[in-house]
């Protein structure tokens, strides 16, 4: 099976799975993992800039997460969301307009279809207030090769709700390992959002001396 990503590199790979749900997906990074197999991982695919959904190498095990697109929780008083992998911008966002129309949905210039998860583990950033997009996570799961799970200190204590409010927890912070890496499969993600304003205006504009910077900033 041929994959190929925005820049026209092919990759021949062994297979593509589509978990559809937590069980299906450690089920199956353990059987991976004890075969041998060379895997990769991506969540919808489609955030260009970042590789988008080809692996590395060919004969390569690739996992796409794609099905796992549940909200799984919505706070609207605090403005957090809990999501799986499979979840888009595009798909967030006309979640939140049902709820009200409070928060803001983070964006990027990959589009509606690009997975939220996705580009935050790839520490991308958007337009919204909250542009730091792993800077906006505050809670996350994942499947560890061993087929354990990780989660937070305050989650393991009985504290969930709290986890997810409070970015750093207890202890050693250990989130950071999970982005642009290998280290396990992140399954579940809580995201804080940016309040809705009254007003929204955005304009751009071109320098084309770099002399000139200083000037347009005074402006």
């Amino acid at each position: 099976m041929k994959i190929e990503n925005t820049l026209n590199i092919t990759r021949e790979i062994a297979n593509l799975y589509k978990p559809r749900n937590v069980d299906e997906l450690k089920k199956l990074y353990i059987e991976l993992h004890e075969g041998n197999k060379r895997i990769s991982v991506f969540s919808r695919g489609n955030n260009w800039g970042y590789g988008c959904r080809i692996p590395h190498y060919d004969d390569t095990h690739v996992i796409s997460l794609e099905e796992m697109n549940q909200i799984i929780s919505f706070d609207n008083k605090h403005g957090i969301v809990t999501l799986e992998p499979g979840v888009s911008y595009g798909q967030l966002s006309d979640f939140l307009k049902e709820k009200g129309d409070k928060w803001i949905a983070p964006v990027h210039g990959g589009g509606p279809d690009c997975s939220v998860l996705g580009n935050a583990l790839e520490r991308g950033y958007g337009l919204t207030p909250n542009a730091d997009h792993f800077g906006a996570v505050t809670h996350m799961e994942a499947i560890l090769e061993d087929g354990s799970f990780y989660k937070g200190n305050l989650t393991a204590l009985g504290q969930e709700r709290l986890d997810k409010l409070f970015k750093y927890g207890i202890g050693p912070y250990f989130d950071g390992l999970f982005t642009q890496s290998g280290v396990g499969i992140v399954y579940s993600m809580t995201v804080k959002l940016a309040p809705k304003p009254d007003y929204i205006e955005m304009f751009t504009f071109r320098i084309n001396k770099d002399i000139d910077l200083e000037r347009v900033v005074e402006a």
